[in-house]
């Protein structure tokens, strides 16, 4: 944009590979762990033919563990978009001991944060905490997706395959 606000401008993440990244600290009582490989906020962003592997958000016990991989937010004035396309999605975790709990063992997304998801693939993601309060063994949503052809597969949360919002499918 021409005032130089690089949160405006669209980004490409195009043939990556996000592997054993961490964001947050168990040990830290403050410590929110927020995407374990990327985190947005207010804004457009296309990822292409990448692999996230093996990437946690780690929370303390007095605050809750989001998006393994990749956590999403934005606000009224300024919403994010995320367009995630022929991606792969394993072993990734949002992780804490808080009662809070964990929640998009790969993707969280809040607060006026649209994610597209076509031709990816998410296995063995997990939001792990020891109080059971969790979802989303893949997907946490709580704005708008809309999904084309993913594949989930052993993503632990016991609903929805994977979501924790049943997406709206297109």
């Amino acid at each position: 944009s021409e005032s130089g606000d690089s949160a405006t401008r669209p980004m490409l993440v195009e043939r990556c590979l996000f592997a054993a990244n961490r964001a947050g600290n168990r040990f830290i009582n403050t410590s929110s762990g927020r995407g374990g490989a990327l985190e947005f906020t207010s804004s457009t962003v296309t990822l292409t033919d990448s692999i996230f592997v093996g990437n946690e958000a780690i929370a303390s016990v007095v605050e809750s563990a989001r998006g393994g991989a990749i956590y999403a937010t934005g606000t009224v004035d300024r919403p994010s978009s995320v367009m995630v396309r022929n991606c792969t999605f394993y072993d990734n975790g949002a992780i804490t001991s808080s009662v809070d709990g964990a929640l998009g063992g790969a993707i969280f997304a809040r607060n006026s944060a649209a994610v597209i998801v076509e031709n990816s693939i998410f296995r063995s993601n997990n939001p792990g905490d020891i109080f059971g309060v969790r979802g989303g063994g893949s997907v946490n949503i709580s704005s708008s997706i809309t999904s084309g052809n993913p594949r989930f597969l052993e993503n632990p949360d016991g609903k929805n395959n994977g979501w924790t919002d049943a997406p709206t499918t297109g």
